[in-house]
Order: structure tokens, then C-alpha cells, then sequence
């Protein structure tokens, strides 16, 4: 069995708000601060567009439904994976689609986002 990351069950604890997508959604960073994003009952592919980066933002995604979640920055924003690997320019994450995956992302420096904690296979998009 896997074990869930600390900030998963921080989230838990603190009953994070869940939104539950079943379609392509665009974060809002005004309406969905501090909101996990979930994949359950999604019956196909979710692709989730991150705002522009801007230090502080932190976004969590969790996998119950075994399809992929993709994240996809702004065309000028890049992400780092948990291995330390840069996309560049709009590059994007996805989940292998197992399932019971997780991750989250944080905004350290304006343009650039950091995963921070991840469970499941999440590759970048070369």
C-alpha cells in the first residue's frame, strides 16, 4: 500500500475544500485558495490550467478516479518536478492515470512553479 505524503494528511485534517472535476477546468486564483482539486467521477481525461505563477499560490491534486489530471502552466511559466527537473514555457505535468496519485504545487519565484510533494508517477511533458 501506498503511503500518503505529510501535506495529504494535513489537507485531511484541516478538511481542505475538495472540488471534484470531471471536465478541463481553469483555477480561478481568487475563488480556489486553498482548494484540493480531485478527479472523482471523472470518466476521461481532466486538464487543469494554472494562473499565472505568483509567489505564495499553492495548488494540491489528487487522483481517484484512474485517468490522467495534466496541469498546465501559462505559456510563459515553467514547473520544477519533485526530481528537480525544468520544464520551459508552458510545458506541462500529467498523472499516469492509475489513480490514487497526488500532488502539490507551490509559487516560490514569479513565472515558476515548484511540486513539493508528489505520489504516483507524474511526468513532464519534453
Amino acid at each position: 500500500m501506498k503511503s500518503m505524503p505529510s501535506g495529504y494528511g494535513a489537507m485531511k485534517a484541516k478538511n481542505m475544500q475538495e472540488k471534484n472535476l470531471t471536465a478541463d477546468y481553469t483555477i480561478d486564483p481568487l475563488k480556489d485558495i486553498g482548494v484540493c482539486f480531485t478527479n472523482t467521477g471523472a470518466s476521461g481525461a481532466v486538464e487543469i490550467t494554472l494562473p499565472d505563477a505568483t509567489v505564495g499560490q499553492v495548488y494540491r491534486v489528487r487522483t481517484d478516479a484512474a485517468q490522467t489530471v495534466e496541469l498546465d502552466p501559462q505559456d510563459s511559466d515553467d514547473i520544477t518536478n519533485i526530481s528537480g527537473v525544468d520544464s520551459t514555457n508552458g510545458k506541462h505535468i500529467i498523472s499516469n492515470g492509475d489513480g490514487n496519485e497526488y500532488l502539490e504545487i507551490v509559487c516560490y519565484a514569479a513565472g515558476h512553479w515548484t511540486v513539493t510533494e508528489q505520489l504516483g508517477t507524474w511526468a513532464m511533458q519534453q
